[in-house]
């Protein structure tokens, strides 16, 4: 399972999303989690964004692209924007990825596409410290709070999991 929170373009609201893959036998369909509703996907094979979503027995044909830290969905005649909000920046659940010994851990499962910092960097508030990609997406992870970088356990490249350590910090504070 991966999670995402995705901001809708234009408004305030804010979307607490999970996909779930249908399995070996079926690596083109995934279950999504959506404010409260579960909705099936099957994607076509050609890898082009395109799919049908399985709504109250209904296929709607869909189109999806991604834009750099956003993406747009077609569907119904209509085009929804979203943008990939960065879990560690809002206060109401950095808990899950910031703990009090000092370490950021993983959103979801993903590939490091860059590291920002060094052992030794200070860093502030909301600076990037990494970049994951996941399911075609890039994250960027950034520091909740002023701190000095201690350790950074995994490379560019390496493949993380959900809740994984990716950097620890040291407090300012104190």
């Amino acid at each position: 399972m991966q999670q995402f929170f995705l901001k809708s373009v234009g408004s305030d609201s804010l979307f607490d999303v999970e996909v779930d893959p249908a399995g070996k036998e079926y690596p083109n369909r995934y279950k999504i989690k959506w404010g409260g509703s579960v909705f099936q996907v099957e994607m076509q094979s050609d890898g082009k964004g395109d799919g049908i979503l399985h709504l109250d027995g209904t296929l709607l044909p869909f189109y999806v692209v991604q834009k750099k830290k956003s993406f747009q969905f077609w569907v119904k005649g209509k085009t929804y924007t979203f943008e990939v909000v960065n879990r560690v920046t809002k206060a109401e659940t950095s808990s899950d990825l910031w703990d009090n010994e000092g370490d950021i851990r993983a959103p979801m499962p993903g590939r490091i596409l860059k590291i920002a910092v060094d052992v030794g960097d200070l860093v502030t508030p909301n600076q990037v410290l990494l970049v994951l990609e996941s399911m075609k997406m890039e994250m960027s992870i950034t520091s909740p709070e002023e701190g000095e970088v201690v350790l950074i356990p995994r490379r560019v490249g390496d493949l993380v999991e959900l809740g994984e350590v990716l950097i620890k910090l040291e407090s300012l504070d104190g």
